[in-house]
Parts: C-alpha cells; sequence; structure tokens
C-alpha cells in the first residue's frame, strides 16, 4: 500500500522538481516501511487502511519529514489501490505533526498554598490539544520532581495530592496528543507549610441555570487559628476570566447573574487579617450532572434552545496549507447538555460541508486566501436550532516573525546579569526575568505573537505558548545553560533563539571590620566600619551585617544594610566586637576585633605663647596643642581662653570650648599696659577639665607706637613687630618728627650737603629738609650719620628745635646731668614740661640710646602740647 501511496504521490507532483525529488526519498524509505503497515493476507483494506492513519504520523516524524508534510500536503487524501482497480479510501485526520500544532498544557491548583494536611487539587482541563480542543489528551504528572515518578498516561484532568513533607515543591505537568504522540509540559511551585492554618473552598448553587439564574457562591473557610472566619475577606471572579468581579469584603456569600452563556470556572481569593492570601478555583464538589469533563463548571445556557459556539484553531494561516481545527463543543443546551447535533459550513455559502452528528469537530484546509467566515449549527432533540459565526483569516503566505529576548537577575550580583547578545550570570538563588517583548511579524502585530520558553535547554519547553511576552526562572543547579525561546505567528510559523546562561556556586562572604578608634573612655565614640567586607558574588549594597559589642554571643543589633555605625561603652576594660556579614543567600561570614575601654582621667592643659611680649599691634599666638589626655587615642580634647584673667573670681572666658586648640589676638586696650594673664581650661570627651595660667606683657609705649602706625609714621617688622627697646637710627628719628608735624617735602631737591647723604637713599629728602628748617645738625666733618642710632640728648635737641620749644630753664634736675653741658638746658625744661620723666633710678642716662618706643612718647607728647 506504501509502494502505491508514494505512486500515486509522484504522479500528482511530477512537473514540481521539489515534490518529485522527494518522491524519491519517499522510495528510499518504503523500503524499510514494515513496521508501518506489517500488511497480511488476513488484513482488509479497511484494517491496514486504519493502521495506516494510526502509524503513517509516526514513520514521517522518524524520517525527518514532518517538514515537507506540513509544507505540501497537509491533510492527506490517499488514493490506494488495493484489489479492485479504483477502490479509494479518504483519510480525514492529520497525519503529521510539527511543534507548533503539538498540544498546550496548562496546570493550575487550588489552593495556592497549604501544609502538610492540605489536598491539593491539580487540574489541567485547560490544556488543549493542537486542534485548539480539550479532547483526545491524555495526562501525566510529578508532584515532587526532584523526589518522586511521573504518574501513567489516562486521561483524567484532575489528580489530588496530599504531600508528606514540607518545602517549596516543583510539580510537572506531561499533556500527550492522543493522535499525534506529541507532549508539552508545564512547570508549577508550590510551597507546602508544616501546619495548616486555615483553608477555603467554593460552592455554587445551583450548579446550572440560564441569564435569569441567580447563582449563590459561598466561600467555605476553615481555621485553625484563633482569629474567626468572618474575619477574613472574599473577593470573587464569578466567570474565571482572571478580571475580579468584587472588591475584598468580609461578606463570604455573593449572588450573580451572568450575562453570557457558556461554561464557567469560578475563582475566588482568601484573605486572612495578616494580609496572607490563597487563591481558589473550580467547585468544592463535582458537578456530576455535566459529566466528567465539566467536573469543576458551571452551566449558564439560554432557556428552551441550544446556544451555538464556535471557535478555530488557528485563526490565521495559509491557503492551500493550513488545517483549520472548528470546535463546536462549548455550545450548551440546558436540558439536553451535550445530546446535541452539530453540522458546520466552512465558506458560509450556505451549504453546510457536514451532515448533522455528535460530531463537534472538523477540520479544513482553505483554498484561497482572504477573510473566510465559518459557521456552526447546532440542533438539540426538539429541533430547535442555533448557530454561531467565527472569521478565519487565510494568507496567501507567510513571514517567520523575528526572535529575540533578554535575561535580567535581581540586581543583587556584583555583576549584573544582564544578557542580549552576552551570558547571563547568576547563582541557584537568582530569580531570572526574561523578557521577549522585542519580538517581531511582518504580518502580525506584536502583542498577538505567542512565546515560550525551555530555560534549561533540555528540548522541554517550561512554558506553554503565550502571548505573555515575560516570564521567571530560578535555576536549582550549577552549570552553564542554553535557554531558548520560541516565537510564534498566527499562521504557525515559529522561530527560535538561544542565550546562554551561566550558574554559579555561592561562596561565603568576606567580613571585614575597621574599628575607630582602638581605645577610649566611656564617652569615646567609636565608629564600625563593616564597608570593606567583600563577597565574590553580590554587591555590597546587598550585603547585611550585625554586631555583638557585649562579647556575650547575643546580637545586639538586627541585620542590616551594610554602613558603619557608632557606638560608646559604658564600662571599662577590653572588649571582643563580633561583626556577621550575611549575603542575599544567607550564606555568613564573622570578623571580630577588640576595642580598650579606659577609665576616664583628668586631662593636662599646657600652652605656649609666642611672643611672651608685644604692643598692640603685636599678634599673640596662644597654643594649647601640647595639652594632653592621660588615655591613649582620645585625641577629642576640647579648648576655650580667657585672654585677661584676674584671678579665681573671674570665671569669664572669652570663647567657648572648640577643637581647636590654637588662637591668635591682638591687644589695643590702654589699661592693659602691663602684664596680663591668660588661661586655657582644656576639657576631655568624658568632660572632664583642668586649667593652665600663663602670661603676655604689653609694652609700656604700646599707646604711642600704635598712634604713630596708624599714622603711617612708624611701620613694624615681620609679622608686625614694632620693636619698642630696639634704638632709632638718626635718619628714622629725623622722618618720625617731619610726619608728626606733617612738614611736605614737595620742591625739595637733592644737594649735597653731607658726604654720607646719597641722592639714592630713602632718608635724603627728609635730611635735607630737616637740616633746611634747622631741625637737625651734621657733625664738623660734613657727615650726617644717618645710620647710627639717636642719644637721648640728641633727641630732646631735635623736639626741641622742631616744636620750637623754648629751653630756658637751667635747673639740675638729674644727677647724671651737670650744669654747663650743651644739652642741660633741654633736659631741665624737658623734665619741667612733662616731656620726660627719667628712669626709676633717678637718672636721665643723656648719652645713652633712644628706643624706639622712648622716641615714640616724647613725640607724641611734644605734639600734643606744642603743635599748633
Amino acid at each position: 500500500m506504501i509502494f502505491e501511496f508514494i505512486t500515486q504521490f509522484s504522479i500528482f507532483n511530477q512537473g514540481n522538481p521539489d515534490k518529485y525529488a522527494y518522491y524519491c526519498k519517499l522510495q528510499n524509505l518504503a523500503a524499510n516501511a514494515s513496521d508501518l503497515l506489517a500488511v497480511s493476507s488476513s488484513d482488509t483494506p479497511s484494517s491496514v487502511a486504519q493502521r495506516f492513519r494510526s502509524n503513517f504520523a509516526i514513520f514521517v516524524m522518524k524520517n525527518h519529514m514532518k517538514a515537507y508534510f506540513k509544507k505540501y500536503i497537509g491533510t492527506v487524501l490517499i488514493v490506494a489501490f488495493l484489489g479492485t482497480t479504483g477502490t479509494s479510501y479518504l483519510f480525514d485526520q492529520t497525519v503529521m505533526a510539527d511543534s507548533q500544532v503539538g498540544p498546550t498544557a496548562v496546570l493550575q491548583v487550588s489552593p495556592t498554598g497549604g501544609s502538610i494536611q492540605t489536598t491539593f487539587t491539580f487540574d489541567a482541563s485547560l490544556s488543549t490539544n493542537a486542534r485548539g480542543s480539550r479532547g483526545n489528551l491524555d495526562y501525566r504528572i510529578n508532584f515532587e520532581y526532584s523526589s518522586s515518578s511521573f504518574t501513567t498516561w489516562n486521561s483524567v484532568s484532575q489528580f489530588d495530592y496530599t504531600y508528606t513533607q514540607s518545602g517549596n515543591k516543583k510539580v510537572i505537568l506531561d499533556v500527550r496528543d492522543r493522535e499525534t504522540g506529541l507532549t508539552d509540559r508545564a512547570i508549577l511551585s508550590l510551597n507546602v507549610g508544616e501546619k495548616l492554618s486555615w483553608n477555603a473552598e467554593i460552592a455554587v448553587s445551583p450548579l446550572k441555570g440560564d441569564s435569569n439564574t441567580s447563582f449563590r457562591f459561598q466561600m467555605q473557610m476553615t481555621s485553625d487559628l484563633a482569629t474567626p472566619v468572618t474575619d477574613y475577606e472574599v473577593r470573587w471572579d464569578f466567570d474565571g476570566d482572571n478580571a475580579w468581579d468584587t472588591r475584598f469584603s468580609n461578606q463570604h456569600t455573593a449572588y450573580h447573574l451572568f450575562s453570557k452563556t457558556g461554561y464557567f470556572t469560578p475563582k475566588a481569593e482568601a484573605r486572612d487579617p495578616s494580609g496572607n492570601t490563597v487563591l481558589v478555583f473550580g467547585l468544592g464538589e463535582d458537578n456530576t450532572e455535566l459529566g466528567e469533563k465539566r467536573e469543576d463548571m458551571i452551566l449558564v445556557a439560554r432557556s428552551g434552545a441550544p446556544d451555538a459556539n464556535i471557535s478555530v484553531y488557528p485563526g490565521v494561516g495559509i491557503a492551500n496549507s493550513t488545517i483549520f481545527y472548528l470546535d463546536g463543543s462549548d455550545s450548551v443546551d440546558l436540558e439536553d447538555l451535550f445530546k446535541i447535533q452539530y453540522r458546520f459550513d466552512f465558506q458560509n455559502d450556505g451549504i453546510f460541508d457536514t451532515d448533522f452528528s455528535s460530531n463537534a469537530k472538523a477540520s479544513y484546509i482553505y483554498p484561497l486566501p482572504g477573510t473566510q467566515t465559518a459557521v456552526v449549527q447546532v440542533k438539540d432533540k426538539d429541533g430547535h436550532m442555533d448557530e454561531a459565526y467565527i472569521m478565519v483569516e487565510v494568507r496567501e503566505h507567510d513571514t517567520p516573525p523575528q526572535a529575540d529576548f533578554t535575561i535580567r537577575g535581581d540586581g543583587k550580583l556584583a555583576e549584573q546579569p544582564y544578557s542580549k547578545n552576552g551570558t547571563a550570570i547568576g547563582t541557584t538563588s537568582t530569580v531570572f526575568s526574561f523578557s521577549a517583548q522585542s519580538v517581531r511579524d511582518n504580518e502580525d502585530s506584536s502583542t498577538n505573537l505567542q512565546v515560550r520558553f525551555d530555560f534549561d535547554g533540555d528540548t522541554i519547553f517550561d512554558t506553554a505558548f503565550s502571548t505573555n511576552k515575560r516570564a521567571e526562572y530560578r535555576y536549582l543547579k550549577i552549570g552553564n545553560f542554553t535557554a531558548m525561546m520560541q516565537v510564534l505567528d498566527s499562521a504557525g510559523s515559529i522561530t527560535s533563539v538561544s542565550k546562554e546562561v551561566t550558574i554559579v556556586a555561592n561562596t561565603d562572604p568576606e567580613a571585614k571590620l575597621i574599628i575607630t578608634p582602638l581605645a577610649g573612655t566611656p564617652a569615646t565614640v567609636f565608629t564600625f566600619d563593616p564597608r570593606n567586607s567583600r563577597d565574590a558574588q553580590y554587591r555590597n549594597s546587598s550585603l547585611r551585617v550585625r554586631y555583638d559589642f557585649n562579647s556575650d554571643g547575643i546580637y545586639d543589633t538586627k541585620f542590616e544594610s551594610i554602613k558603619s555605625r557608632r557606638e560608646t561603652f559604658k564600662n571599662p576594660g577590653k572588649k571582643s566586637i563580633t561583626l556577621q556579614v550575611m549575603d542575599p543567600e544567607g550564606k555568613i561570614a564573622t570578623a571580630t576585633q577588640q576595642v580598650e575601654i579606659y577609665s576616664n582621667q583628668t586631662p593636662v592643659a599646657q600652652f605656649d605663647i609666642s611672643p611672651r611680649e608685644g604692643t598692640f599691634s603685636t599678634n599673640f599666638v596662644f597654643d594649647a596643642s601640647k595639652s594632653l589626655d592621660p588615655e591613649p587615642s582620645s585625641g577629642k580634647l576640647q579648648y576655650r581662653f580667657d585672654f585677661d584673667y584676674t584671678g579665681p573670681n573671674d570665671i569669664e572666658y572669652d570663647s567657648n570650648f572648640s577643637s581647636n586648640p590654637i588662637r591668635k589676638i591682638q591687644y589695643n586696650q590702654v589699661n592693659k599696659i602691663g602684664k596680663i594673664q591668660v588661661r586655657v581650661e582644656v576639657k576631655d570627651a568624658d568632660g572632664k577639665t583642668t586649667t593652665a595660667i600663663s602670661e603676655i606683657s604689653l609694652h609700656w609705649s604700646s599707646q604711642y607706637i600704635e598712634y604713630f602706625r596708624r599714622k603711617g609714621v612708624l611701620r613694624g617688622y615681620e609679622k608686625g613687630e614694632m620693636k619698642p627697646d630696639q634704638p632709632i637710627t638718626r635718619a628714622e628719628f629725623t622722618k618720625v618728627i617731619l610726619e608728626t608735624l606733617d612738614i611736605p617735602l614737595n620742591g625739595v631737591k637733592f644737594e649735597q650737603r653731607f658726604t654720607d647723604v646719597r641722592k639714592t637713599d630713602w632718608f635724603s629728602k627728609y635730611v635735607l629738609k630737616a637740616e633746611s628748617l634747622g631741625i637737625i645738625q651734621g657733625y664738623d666733618n660734613q657727615t650726617f650719620r644717618p645710620n647710627e642710632p639717636v642719644t637721648r640728648a640728641e633727641a630732646l635737641a631735635i623736639i626741641f628745635r622742631a616744636f620750637e620749644i623754648p629751653s630756658q630753664s637751667s635747673k639740675k634736675v638729674f644727677p647724671d646731668v651737670a650744669m654747663g653741658q650743651w644739652f642741660t638746658s633741654y633736659v631741665s625744661s624737658a623734665y619741667e614740661s612733662g616731656l620726660i620723666k627719667g628712669y626709676t633710678d633717678g637718672s636721665f642716662r643723656p648719652h645713652g640710646l633712644i628706643t624706639r618706643g622712648e622716641a615714640s612718647k616724647i613725640s607724641y607728647l611734644a605734639s600734643q602740647k606744642y603743635d599748633f
């Protein structure tokens, strides 16, 4: 028979070289076709044909020819010449299958969470076969994929199971099409606890009705908790369309009128007062009135007449190629249930292509492209009829979709797990997100494209084809995996693309603790810094830490994000500080370090002053940085200063406590002339204080020097020092006198009046002006000696001449000033006018050198008394 089929196939396709070439391959394969037919003398044509129907698909798939038959044949019409020439048989089922027309596995569980006391119901009834129908399927299930085996294949789509051990369970459902032998797999994760806390089931009354029936929905709840079940909340999805029809409410009973007919699986979600939820779908009791295939559903139908419904799979296909499977089995009749008749009009031309029968399904290949309309007509036993229509898109050709997807991790890994063209990296705890949002197709909208994933490269797809382009997966083993995504367009074309995933072992983190300081007192604030801790797999930001500060083995903090912490210790002694670092997978590393707490002692205060003598323009620097705290590594001293301490009754300080041990200050008060005491108070971190006292000296001439400094007559040296006890030169004193009298230098022309005064000397104009006014005189050898110091007697003579002070007195005032000296009258007159007082020993020392301070004072007094 197979040879006769091949012969007829070659005759039909001699004009097509590609098809004819395939005929040659079929001839070669026919020699090995005995396992396909195994024809014996007792076989009849019908028995051979039946065996051919059941075995031909296997023959084609085993010999890798299914792609060709899909492309060129579709539903195969075979003319077999058996016995009598001209006898023909029509085989109306497909004899091939490919991945896009295999079954689709769907697995649900109720409840979605429970314990080892819970009976879980696993429901595979929403799975469909190659024709989009729920018939002709077998099922098997593995309730604990890691430790148990599959059940045997059977047609039962619901499974009850009670677990004996708690934990996270991986449940695998395999679905097989009886006609093609193709399978699909669905995977479900389930968390099973040790103890049953509470449970819920749905009860509905009545179990069938029409659009006028008020269906009563009730959530039946049990609980082992003290909280009464009336405190639990419920929300409803009456028709199971995944859109909630009510909000959460404490009312466990609800009523609903259905606006459309059909079979419905209700769904509800129950929530306890703590916010935990359980999803429940299907009926708590079997709806045996609807038969085995509808045991978890309720029926809503029109009263009196049947209600026709039709579906098609696929909805889009290619002319002369795609087999469209039409299904009217969702048609309902309240009285007759499944006892209705069906017939189909594939092209809506008014001529039904099948007769009324109990067969609710049919298939058809459309010969021409375009939008077609298929019709199903249903009839009950009383002759009442109804029709339903569906649109079918038939295309002339189809291009495969464009496939691409990305893999992302949870963002906690040290190397961000991201893959577009490279390898995604993670651990056995990483939850990878797979996204196929970038799939495209020339004919279909991307929203209509369907995708499925094989996460671990075992060629068994872990998800069914769905328009949901996102999925999550956690790999439970270490190694390299190839994740595959397939995209399916509406015409059945499939494109595959793969990405690499590497799963590495999670190692322990590395704990590192830096403590600053390592010793202190009860008031010391210790900083604990764990931020140098590391992990080979995870980012630092995802690590968490906790501390045991008391060396008692009991942790004083909870695990928290890694960051520095500050603590103090009340009791002296050595402390062993323990740090634990935990990564997101719960692996822990420990680091221990010691700190020492000392009993607090009084700090030692001391400070330096530089300089110790000065004038109002002097910058006095007070430095207490040599103060110390006897406790090691304290380093937290505070300082405050009193710059004019007057004794034990003086409690006022001129500055507040600060960590700055250095202060700079200038004194400018006349009443502060002489010795001034300065006090510093030092305080440690524990609040203990101590003081140190020292003193400075403000020069008696400070106010006079400051007067001339502000006028610009005298200028200071480095650091503002005025050097009041330094002798003043003849040139300097000449300048002081002229500028004190505000005598201008305009018009002074240089003349060589003195051999030691040059034109380029800074003092030349002062000297020439003073000489022309008779204020100064040179020596007999025509010199002025500008850089020699001035004697006290010479200074008085210059002052008297400059300010035109009469020198009429010739009394003997000082024992070291004899009568008849050239300066005697200057000294006597100056004393009587109050310009001088002499030294404390009663002398005047006329030949002694006058200092900058003395010159400033006598010049100031003269200007105040005689400068008009």
